[in-house]
């Protein structure tokens, strides 16, 4: 992260207040509890921040396959829904992959190969090659 995208995004954190400003000029974190009561009836909805409001839905499917150890960018969903016919098939065949790598990331075994990032990679040039000699 680059400093101005940390500036702005301690800004709306301290905007939404769950940092503040005190007496000694540094920023501190502000606990639920602490929130929650200048913030009532709102701990229990979740607050979208700038930069979450355009999350696509297939970017948690994929999160979640990986056990929260990826990080997809927009440019790599648009590629994938060109090559893949759909989400679901996008979403299926990750699955597949992490799930036959699964039994090899255990001490011991032969991890290369296992990282959610490289199974995230075979699979998009797996459905990219097979789309392209569909094609022509």
């Amino acid at each position: 992260m680059n400093y101005r995208a940390a500036c702005r995004a301690i800004g709306v954190l301290r905007l939404k207040g769950f940092i503040e400003r005190r007496g000694d000029g540094h920023l501190y974190y502000v606990s639920h509890d602490d929130w929650m009561k200048t913030h009532p009836g709102q701990c229990t909805k979740r607050e979208i921040l700038p930069w979450q409001e355009c999350t696509d839905p297939v970017v948690g499917e994929i999160y979640k396959i990986a056990g929260g150890k990826i990080r997809v960018q927009e440019w790599q969903i648009k590629a994938i829904r060109k090559y893949a016919g759909g989400d679901a098939k996008f979403i299926e065949e990750f699955r597949n992959e992490m799930e036959l790598v699964a039994p090899r990331r255990v001490p011991g075994g032969n991890w290369e190969g296992t990282s959610p990032r490289q199974c995230f990679i075979r699979v998009y040039k797996r459905l990219r090659d097979s789309a392209r000699a569909a094609a022509g």
